[in-house]
């Protein structure tokens, strides 16, 4: 476990915009991590709390940070222990294939370890968007928790296995087509979508 800080501070006249800005400069300062919730003030105004987990030594400089850009004279400092799993990262060859189409190119995986326990596996989602347009070029369409479900299945039924294959013909029915499917879902938008995919 790591020891770390947990800064709780209000914010009562920012605009979302603004706090929304805060909380990438905040990672830029050492944040591990930024978490915004709305809320109420006790005068009844919009207002937002903002949750940030950083190491010890950053304390100082985001303190500073948010005095000088978000107004916030005072915040509360909790002591917290950051549990942090083990991550890595190992890169698959994957085949899409439908009828006489095909392509191969190669994907990172993540895993998430424990004392050498396996706790999860997961694709990346911009991976499977692109997977999505592959298939949306050859007249498939596929949801991404359709493709993220069949591709994650076969690396936990094979944690070593290096090449892993999407076939049309296993997945099920393709939906239909219709102007109600986001933009990216559909076959008029789809050209040359596959540009993108790294090919093996």
């Amino acid at each position: 476990m790591q020891k770390s800080k947990l800064i709780i501070a209000q914010v009562d006249h920012a605009s979302g915009e603004v706090v929304g800005e805060a909380m990438q400069e905040l990672m830029q300062l050492g944040a591990r991590n930024v978490q915004l919730l709305q809320s109420v003030t006790k005068k009844g105004r919009p207002g937002y709390i903002l949750f940030i987990d950083l190491p010890v030594e950053k304390v100082a400089g985001v303190a500073t940070y948010l005095a000088a850009e978000l107004g916030i004279w005072g915040c509360h400092i909790l002591d917290s222990q950051h549990v942090h799993f083990d991550l890595s990262f190992r890169e698959k060859t994957l085949r899409l294939i439908a009828g006489e189409k095909n392509i191969t190119y190669q994907v990172n995986v993540k895993y998430i370890m424990q004392n050498e326990q396996l706790l999860g596996i997961k694709v990346d989602h911009s991976q499977l968007v692109e997977i999505q347009q592959c298939f949306l070029e050859w007249g498939f369409y596929y949801p991404l928790r359709v493709l993220r479900t069949y591709l994650e299945a076969q690396l936990w039924s094979g944690e070593n296995c290096d090449i892993l294959f999407l076939r049309a013909d296993d997945l099920p029915d393709s939906f239909q087509q219709s102007a109600n499917l986001p933009k990216r879902c559909r076959l008029s938008d789809s050209a040359g979508a596959n540009k993108k995919l790294k090919m093996g």
